[in-house]
């Protein structure tokens, strides 16, 4: 039933998690394709073949040990090995459906199905999308703009984040898509916005059934 689906966007592209699993045969052809000796280790080490799936995939091994903190894991595993993933898969030239859950953040993924895989969302979906003004590039800001592992901007992720709202505007009509600006303040970002963005709220109440 309409509406099935309300995202808000805003100036981060997101978590990008590594795959839960992978198909066998894919993963044998990714490992292949990497020639890291690092990336080879990462990727041997935190997937671990299940023969009893059929057909066998590859599975993502659970954090343990120091690997329970979170930036630790972060730093040292995903984002590296996530690195070393999307190299070979776009390398490989995947089709579009393979590549998303190398790729993407988990935010564009759900997009995708919500949006970019049904033959007309125009009347399903709402799309607000954030802007913040005089956004610094520094680790001040960390909370509200992709940053790497070594605290610079990651601006592979800004231009998938700026691609995504760029094939938005192109998808969605404008009576579903709703865009506004905040101002970035020495302690964080306006809120003047807040009064502004309850408009939508009519927009939902003239597009959603009674």
């Amino acid at each position: 039933p309409r509406i099935n689906m309300i995202a808000i966007l805003g100036d981060r592209y997101g978590w990008r998690p590594l795959p839960v699993e992978i198909p066998a045969t894919e993963f044998e052809i990714i490992f292949q394709r990497i020639t890291s000796g690092i990336g080879r280790s990462l990727l041997s080490h935190w997937y671990r073949l299940d023969e009893n799936s059929i057909p066998p995939v590859y599975i993502l091994q659970p954090r343990k040990g120091k690997f329970k903190d979170y930036q630790l894991w972060k730093k040292k595993v995903e984002q590296p090995l996530r690195a070393y993933l999307t190299e070979a898969v776009l390398d490989l030239d995947f089709p579009l459906e393979i590549q998303l859950k190398y790729i993407t953040s988990a935010t564009e993924q759900e997009i995708f199905k919500g949006v970019f895989s049904q033959p007309d969302p125009v009347e399903s979906a709402i799309f607000c999308i954030r802007s913040i003004r005089n956004l610094p590039r520094t680790l001040h800001a960390e909370e509200f703009i992709d940053m790497d592992i070594h605290g610079e901007i990651d601006f592979e992720a800004q231009s998938r984040l700026q691609n995504l709202k760029d094939r938005l505007f192109d998808r969605i009509s404008s009576k579903n898509l709703y865009s506004y600006d905040a101002v970035w303040k020495s302690d964080g970002i306006s809120t003047d916005h807040i009064n502004h963005f309850c408009q939508a709220s009519i927009v939902i109440d003239k597009i959603s059934p009674p």
